[in-house]
């Protein structure tokens, strides 16, 4: 389901944001005493844009290897053969 996705999304951006400022405060205050530390913009982004690119690359091949199938299973059926009890599942392929 979609959902999956969006979670693990949704949880790669929150995480690689704040990688990414804990990365930079290490940054700052590992580089000695008195010295200016440059972080730029682009040295943030470029941690999360990694992330994101990954957890993207895991989601393609998750997809394209094994995609998620609704399977039902009818259990009772009335007198003209619709469900009338079933449950149904999203599995991998």
């Amino acid at each position: 389901p979609i959902y999956l996705k969006v979670y693990g999304t949704g949880f790669v951006i929150t995480f690689s944001a704040l990688f990414a400022k804990v990365w930079r405060v290490e940054k700052i205050f590992n580089s000695g005493r008195f010295v200016r530390v440059t972080v730029t913009v682009k040295d943030v982004l470029a941690i999360m844009v990694a992330m994101l690119l990954f957890e993207v690359i895991i989601i393609l091949v998750w997809q394209l290897v094994g995609p998620m199938q609704w399977n039902r299973t009818v259990y009772s059926t009335d007198e003209n053969g619709f469900a009338t009890r079933s449950v149904g599942a999203c599995e991998s392929a």
